[in-house]
């Protein structure tokens, strides 16, 4: 089990700096394009990449949620932790004139290359909920709770905060200490209560 938690570890070690590396490359080059893009093109290319974000970014943060009665779950969530914490330094940015080299050759397959990266992120995605339901207690309920946590983020993007806080809800009736839904839960009062309005990116502070 050890030794299969290592490499798993490991593999994510590298997959998920690797996605937050490509991200940046495509909203680089997505700047560099924008002058000789459509607009709506370039607006929904955009979306795109705020989604992938975000998406990203919660998959950070659900490493640093434990459960306190799941000992294997919680030593594979440290674990991923300090793995990508320990990541090394990205190499140095290209220059501005290679940039827009390469920005031009990429106008007309942006769209294309944010496409095939939402779907490898996504199928990524859900094997990762499940490598980390298979270290907990009753892993076809963790897989169900994933799932229901994954739906109310969807939710909770959108600004949607009755149909997230549902979503959430519905995964503590199944999991009543799963970390992440209960500080989702938490979070959705407060913004129902506050709204953030237009150009959130779905950050807090904790």
């Amino acid at each position: 089990l050890k030794g299969k938690r290592d490499a798993e570890g490991v593999e994510w070690g590298r997959v998920l700096p690797g996605w937050r590396d490509e991200l940046k490359e495509c909203s680089l080059y997505l700047y560099r394009a924008s002058g000789a893009m459509p607009r709506e093109e370039f607006d929904a290319c955009l979306n795109t990449v705020d989604i992938l974000e975000k998406s990203l970014e919660c998959l950070y943060k659900r490493i640093t949620f434990a459960r306190p009665d799941d000992r294997v779950g919680t030593e594979m969530a440290l674990h991923l932790k300090e793995l990508i914490a320990g990541e090394a330094a990205p190499a140095p940015a290209e220059s501005f004139s290679a940039l827009e080299e390469k920005s031009r050759a990429l106008e007309n397959e942006i769209s294309g290359r944010l496409a095939r990266f939402a779907a490898e992120m996504r199928n990524r995605a859900e094997e990762y909920h499940t490598m980390m339901a298979d270290f907990c207690t009753v892993s076809e309920e963790k897989r169900r709770v994933a799932e229901l946590f994954r739906r109310g983020q969807e939710h909770y993007f959108r600004q949607e905060w009755d149909e997230a806080e549902e979503r959430f809800r519905e995964a503590l009736a199944i999991d009543p200490e799963d970390g992440p839904s209960q500080q989702f839960v938490k979070k959705v009062r407060e913004l129902r209560e506050n709204p953030p309005g237009e150009g959130w990116t779905g950050e807090w502070e904790e």
